[in-house]
């Protein structure tokens, strides 16, 4: 995944979660959260390289409490999620 490939993937999320009430908010925080972990997975798990695996670790610790405050979900960044994602409520998942 790179940046463009990022980035419309948070664009199509935010599109698809549209409003202003407190469930669509949150739902866009956490699929941005969920995206940016996903990245990172990415570019710590692949090329062969574990170089660069130990930076995953607080990058999903730092997800983990923002998730769990936000909206006492937990959706670890290495999952595969298309694009598009909706979350008409993204409470405990």
């Amino acid at each position: 995944m790179n940046t463009s490939q990022l980035l419309d993937l948070i664009a199509s999320d935010m599109r698809r979660n549209r409003g202003l009430h407190l469930d669509a908010l949150r739902a866009k925080l956490l699929l941005l959260e969920i995206r940016v972990e996903q990245f990172v997975f990415v570019k710590t798990h692949s090329g062969g390289s574990r170089a660069l695996e130990p930076f995953w670790y607080p990058v999903r610790f730092m997800g983990s409490i923002f998730q769990w405050l936000l909206c006492t979900s937990h959706i670890a960044g290495s999952v595969k999620i298309g694009r598009g994602l909706r979350l008409p409520h993204p409470q405990n998942i």
